[in-house]
């Protein structure tokens, strides 16, 4: 990633910190259909209550990334 600008501690952290919603949420992911049918909810109601908890969750590890002085400001 170095020869294109971009610092690979800054991509790593951006992959760790954005996995939360990508997989849990996104329909693109076979896991999320499969877990919706499970639990017998809809794929709208499930988004609906996740994003709003993984959002907060981003925010926090963020917080907690520039505490720890692992993400540069």
């Amino acid at each position: 990633m170095t020869a294109y600008g971009v610092d690979t501690l800054s991509t790593a952290l951006t992959m760790v910190i954005g996995k939360n919603l990508a997989l849990m949420v996104s329909p693109l992911v076979p896991a999320t259909y499969l877990a919706t049918g499970l639990a017998n909810v809809e794929l709208k109601d499930h988004m609906k209550f996740s994003i709003p908890w993984y959002w907060a969750i981003s925010v926090i590890m963020i917080v907690i990334g520039v505490i720890l002085q692992i993400i540069p400001l």
